[in-house]
């Protein structure tokens, strides 16, 4: 049901995995997002099942309505439980989440795309972060740690970082549209892609932990649980494989 990260051991993360739900064909069986095409019962059935795995009840969760944005925020005590029964409860436009609060989970959805979750032991902050092509190209990852420097005091040689499961560079392929844009604008992550007029692709996973290194994370704090959502079909969903499908959730939540 679940892929569980070590941090600390009052440190709660992890990513769902595929099997062991509710949902019926074509989201069988652990989806847990709302906004594909599912019976909402079923994914709180699902939800709930997680929930009670972690051991944090479903209404101390915090879901995001993400956008392919750049946007995040910091949640407090008074968002717990929003987006976990309903969608339109949710915080609206925000592909990342962070606190420094206890009992409060935060959840990214994800099916290829790359769910990056960090913990600053120091100030016991943790974050969730999910990052497609498109935010990882507008730094969504670089930003937040850059925030937690400037605004939080954060030492980013302290901060530990899992980056869970995505399609690989071999299995994203991408157009010429998106290789011009890269060329044109992001011209320092030209390495994470394979350029070739016949088939392109990209390493969005790894324009990612750039985006950490170049924050002055240390390499040896990051962890990558590099396994290819488009490849193991029998462990995870893959918008790319399967356009209609479901999506998992990476959390991470400060247990007290």
């Amino acid at each position: 049901m679940i892929q569980p990260y070590m941090f600390d051991s009052h440190i709660v993360a992890g990513t769902t995995l595929r099997h062991q739900g509710h949902s019926s064909a074509p989201f069988n069986s652990l989806n847990m997002a709302f906004y594909v095409p599912d019976k909402i019962e079923d994914v709180i059935k699902n939800r709930e099942e997680v929930a009670k795995a972690t051991g944090f009840p479903l209404n101390t969760w915090v879901f995001p309505k993400m956008t392919h944005s750049d946007h995040f925020i910091k949640v407090t005590a008074l968002d717990q439980g929003k987006g976990a029964y309903e969608e339109a409860t949710s915080i609206m436009d925000m592909d990342a989440l962070y606190t420094q609060e206890p009992n409060i989970m935060l959840a990214v959805f994800h099916a290829d795309c790359t769910p990056v979750l960090l913990y600053d032991p120091k100030t016991q902050t943790i974050g969730a972060i999910h990052a497609g092509w498109a935010g990882t190209l507008k730094e969504i990852t670089k930003k937040m740690i850059k925030h937690w420097i400037e605004v939080e005091n954060i030492n980013p040689k302290d901060i530990q970082v899992v980056i869970g499961p995505s399609i690989s560079m071999k299995n994203f392929e991408i157009g010429y549209d998106l290789v011009h844009q890269v060329i044109t604008h992001h011209k320092h992550y030209l390495p994470y892609l394979n350029i070739n007029d016949m088939r392109s692709t990209m390493n969005v996973s790894g324009i990612n932990i750039q985006q950490c290194l170049d924050m002055g994370i240390p390499q040896s704090n990051i962890s990558h649980l590099d396994e290819c959502t488009y490849a193991f079909e029998d462990k995870y969903f893959s918008y790319r494989k399967e356009p209609v499908s479901g999506r998992h959730a990476s959390f991470i939540g400060i247990k007290k």
